[in-house]
């Protein structure tokens, strides 16, 4: 069948199992199909000007990943396969969901600009928040799926803390303040 073009298609495809048990995890949220998948990894190179206008290249730095998943969320379809791909998954309690439930919890992930694991076939993304949403709809019925452009942006979390410095040894030199 291919890449299904609409709602109608996606979910006869996911039915008839042609995208497998699990093809992604967000977070907790079991995604029924993951049918794009944009993960560029880029490098950002700076150069600056020297002498009569050259520009040389002093560093390459990592930049985070930015990631977008085009997934569809069904209803449940209460198979063998789909509970063996759920107990594998260690998701039981997200078997059940219906589409509605799942794009609710994805919400609730991007309002609470919680820091999740992104999961597909090809790879694991940690730290990753949801950055954007994107419905897709089409003309047909959509009670039974829910597509989605889903943008993860990936988060580096640093920590500081101030050990010794000028009031530490102003307490120690003067016995306390």
């Amino acid at each position: 069948m291919g890449i299904p073009t609409n709602i109608s298609d996606a979910v006869s495809a996911i039915r008839d199992g042609e995208f497998g048990t699990m093809d992604a995890m967000i977070g907790d949220i079991m995604v029924s199909a993951l049918i794009g998948l944009s993960n560029p990894k880029d490098l950002m190179v700076t150069r600056k000007p020297v002498e009569e206008g050259y520009a040389i290249t002093d560093a390459a730095v990592d930049v985070p990943r930015d990631i977008t998943l085009t997934v569809v969320f069904a209803n449940p379809e209460y198979s063998v396969d789909a509970a063996l791909g759920a107990a594998l998954s260690g998701n039981i309690a997200g078997f059940n969901d219906t589409w509605r439930d799942k794009r609710d919890q994805l919400y609730q992930l991007q309002e609470d600009r919680e820091i999740i694991t992104v999961q597909t076939h090809e790879n694991l993304y940690e730290n990753m928040i949801v950055s954007s949403i994107s419905p897709i709809w089409d003309n047909e019925d959509n009670s039974d799926a829910w597509f989605a452009d889903i943008a993860f942006q990936e988060i580096t979390t640093v920590s500081t803390e101030a050990v010794g410095g000028l009031l530490d040894k102003a307490k120690e030199v003067v016995g306390g303040l």
